[in-house]
């Protein structure tokens, strides 16, 4: 570009390339990429996914840090008496998991353990509550993605 302006009738500025369509486009790599881990390619490991759940990531945790590293039977039994509505998320997907490890891997379902689970924010749903004088406060819905992975017992806990 310094060289178009060198070469121009002494103007300077008016000699000078304006930037293309090009200057307005979004990066084509690398800057909206998801957090993503290889799909189920380690061996004896299998995974479930539960997206857009409309309960708050912070409640979900909760629930969640009671099975993390438990044998998946003992953690079907425990959320199934925990008095809390992700319970019964978490379990569907702790369930999904290890039915993808006995019908995809071909593991036995005696041997799993919930290797990692996470609970990741999703969207929010932003309302407005209104209140006195006309102002108006905010009312923010979160909604979780909740992530299993259960491996078998004897491959590296």
């Amino acid at each position: 570009m310094a060289a178009e302006v060198e070469a121009g009738n002494g103007q300077g500025d008016q000699t000078k390339k304006r930037p293309g369509r090009r200057w307005f486009r979004r990066p084509q790599f690398g800057a909206r990429r998801r957090r993503q881990e290889p799909r189920s390619a380690k061996g004896g490991e299998a995974r479930a996914v539960a997206r857009y759940v409309r309960i708050s990531p912070q409640k979900m945790r909760l629930v969640a840090d009671l099975v993390r590293g438990k044998p998946v039977e003992e953690a079907e039994v425990l959320l199934r008496y925990v008095p809390k509505r992700a319970a019964r998320v978490i379990q569907k997907v702790v369930k999904s998991a290890a039915a993808n490890a006995e019908h995809n891997l071909d593991l036995d379902r005696a041997s799993l353990y919930v290797a990692k689970i996470y609970v990741d924010g999703g969207p929010v749903l932003k309302r407005w509550h209104p209140r006195q004088r006309g102002r108006a406060y905010p009312i923010l819905r979160r909604t979780s993605h909740v992530t299993v992975v259960v491996r078998a017992a004897g491959e590296g806990r």
